[in-house]
């Protein structure tokens, strides 16, 4: 079974997509882990089947060079467009599986107002379930809006 525990705290957004800040004041440090979920860009996750990472784990990127290796080194393809002013990522690899029908499905975030929990559960294939008959390596990254509370992530059953 995977656990993954992944620590770091990530700076305030910026005004929202397609808006500009204000000059005379800053943007409200996100509180609540429900507005960490509603996350406003398009596309905002990524998953699939196949990926290149043969080992479980999760990862936290907070940085456009982070995103950027995080595609290059784990998914093997260049990244798509972020912006990491107002958004952090959480990818989760569930390493190499003997078989298709397997998923990550992110849960609601969590949180205690010191530090967000984002879990996450690894959905298994059912019994009698038609699947692929070939190795897998399941992935799934998705952004969420940036936060001043530490982020942690958890595996939960």
């Amino acid at each position: 079974r995977l656990l993954v525990v992944a620590l770091l705290s990530v700076a305030v957004p910026a005004a929202g997509l397609g808006r500009k800040a204000p000059r005379t004041k800053e943007a409200a440090p996100v509180k609540s882990a429900a507005d960490i979920a509603a996350v406003d860009a398009n596309p905002s996750e990524w998953k699939g089947s196949f990926c290149p990472e043969a080992a479980g784990s999760a990862r936290v990127a907070a940085t456009a060079a982070q995103w950027e290796k995080l595609w290059k080194d784990s998914l093997g393809k260049p990244a798509p467009e972020a912006d990491f002013e107002k958004h952090f990522a959480v990818a989760v690899f569930l390493g190499t599986r003997n078989t298709g029908g397997y998923a990550v499905e992110f849960l609601t975030p969590r949180s205690d107002g010191k530090e967000v929990l984002i879990a996450y559960r690894v959905r298994k294939p059912g019994q009698g379930m038609f699947v692929i008959q070939a190795f897998t390596q399941p992935y799934h990254v998705k952004l969420f809006k940036k936060t001043s509370l530490t982020v942690r992530t958890v595996e939960e059953p």
